[in-house]
């Protein structure tokens, strides 16, 4: 009796393994397809960067590079690379978004106008981009941004 024991203990053993193999076989095939549907989404969309952002964001990262006006606490804290009071202070949307908010920032912003808190403060006061160089922005996707959000936020910050 003890030897029928051991022998279904060891073939449990055996088929408990192969369905955990089985399992983590799976997961892995699982995984890297999901991989792979996010570099495609990511390379099919990087022709243009803001497509990953979320729209309410844009106006406040146009105006702080273009005139150095100050976003919100969110943007203002990725600029300053604060990554950690960003995350907190974040909604839902730009949460999930903080990679390709900062792939964009660090790729295509101006590079003097991110990476400190200091920095943010100087590009502030120099008064962004037109401020410093007398001329405006030229990222080519800009023209691709809603001029009726731009237009709002430029008079919410013109009142105050």
């Amino acid at each position: 009796m003890d030897a029928k024991i051991t022998t279904n203990s060891i073939m449990n053993d055996d088929n408990d393994m192969a369905l955990r193999q089985e399992g983590q076989d799976q997961a892995r095939r699982c995984q890297e397809a999901t991989l792979e549907i996010e570099r495609r989404r990511v390379a099919d969309t990087f022709e243009n960067p803001l497509d990953l952002i979320p729209r309410g964001l844009l106006p406040g990262i146009v105006q702080y590079v273009q005139h150095g006006v100050m976003p919100g606490g969110f943007l203002r804290a990725v600029f300053a690379n604060d990554l950690f009071s960003a995350f907190a202070r974040a909604d839902t949307e730009s949460r999930a978004a903080l990679f390709y908010i900062c792939q964009f920032v660090y790729n295509s912003c101006p590079g003097n106008c991110h990476g400190s808190w200091e920095i943010v403060n100087q590009w502030n006061e120099a008064g962004g981009y037109q401020g410093r160089r007398g001329q405006a922005w030229s990222f080519s996707e800009i023209s691709k941004i809603d001029e009726s959000a731009l237009a709002a936020m430029g008079e919410k910050n013109e009142q105050g």
